[in-house]
């Protein structure tokens, strides 16, 4: 069975083809094709509250291409799911009919909620019976899960991302008051002690530079040098020493310092970065409506 999901984040857009296959003891998902365009929704309507025309065109194109190579690899199902950017879009409702219109596709613009669900969807069911604190950053938005017992015991998103933290003046320090409290709450004053796991393209790469195997936790301490060490480097020389595209080499350090923030106030020492994010959640939950 084949299932296609698209992400339209506020940084970039994934496009995703899985398998899913019985084994006998259970289904197993494979990534068979995965694209990434970094089409930045999130520059436009976190300084300007709109997303632009060029923008639309390019999202609608893109979307097209998108849904041929769905045809291509004939996928039972496929769907489309926009997160932060398009959700605070004031022209969202323009952009949604005016893709559909073009290309028959409509996007689903998922809340702070369901996105943080979906995040977690397809992390809960191979994670064992600990109790695990789950960091997704994006550019929009940052969604915060409590896990514990392969059951999500709290969960919240926050308008707290790495395009947000490149605009002028910055996240606001209520948003980042309203996080520290929620960790204080959930995590600090309960009973739970909780691994940290962290999702999403930027703890990906920072983990990548650290040089640690993928199943290893990169450390508080190392995560800390990485950020100083980046913070020295100019963009262009992330881009040629470290060969980070350009959309990735000027929101990594935002990211880090999201991510750093959240453990600090959790007392967390290690991070695992595990390869999964919102978009294998989107697949895995197409399946689950499929099999019923």
């Amino acid at each position: 069975m084949l299932i296609g999901a698209v992400d339209i984040g506020s940084n970039a857009m994934r496009f995703l083809v899985s398998s899913a296959n019985n084994y006998g003891n259970g289904w197993v998902f494979q990534r068979l094709e995965y694209l990434r365009y970094p089409i930045r929704l999130g520059t436009d309507v976190f300084s300007g509250q709109a997303i632009s025309e060029v923008k639309k065109e390019k999202l609608t194109q893109m979307l097209s291409a998108f849904k041929t190579m769905f045809e291509v690899f004939e996928v039972e199902k496929f769907e489309v799911c926009a997160t932060s950017a398009m959700r605070d879009a004031n022209n969202r409702l323009d952009v949604v009919d005016y893709v559909e219109e073009k290309t028959g596709i409509v996007i689903n613009v998922l809340s702070g909620q369901r996105e943080a669900d979906l995040t977690d969807k397809y992390i809960i069911k191979y994670l064992d019976n600990k109790d695990y604190l789950h960091i997704d950053v994006g550019g929009g938005s940052t969604e915060v899960n409590l896990i514990s017992q392969n059951k999500k015991i709290a969960s919240k998103s926050f308008n707290i991302g790495t395009l947000r933290a490149l605009q002028k003046g910055g996240i606001e320090n209520e948003k980042w008051n309203d996080l520290h409290n929620w960790i204080e709450t959930y995590v600090n004053q309960s009973v739970y002690q909780p691994i940290t796991i962290g999702t999403g393209g930027n703890i990906k790469k920072l983990h990548e530079l650290s040089g640690l195997q993928a199943e290893l936790p990169v450390s508080y301490d190392q995560l800390i040098k990485l950020k100083e060490d980046l913070k020295l480097m100019t963009i262009e020389e992330r881009m040629q020493k470290l060969k980070l595209n350009q959309d990735r080499a000027d929101v990594i350090v935002p990211a880090s310092e999201i991510y750093l923030n959240i453990m600090e106030w959790a007392n967390s020492k290690t991070l695992f970065s595990p390869n999964t994010g919102l978009i294998d959640g989107i697949i895995l939950d197409i399946f689950e409506k499929l099999k019923k």
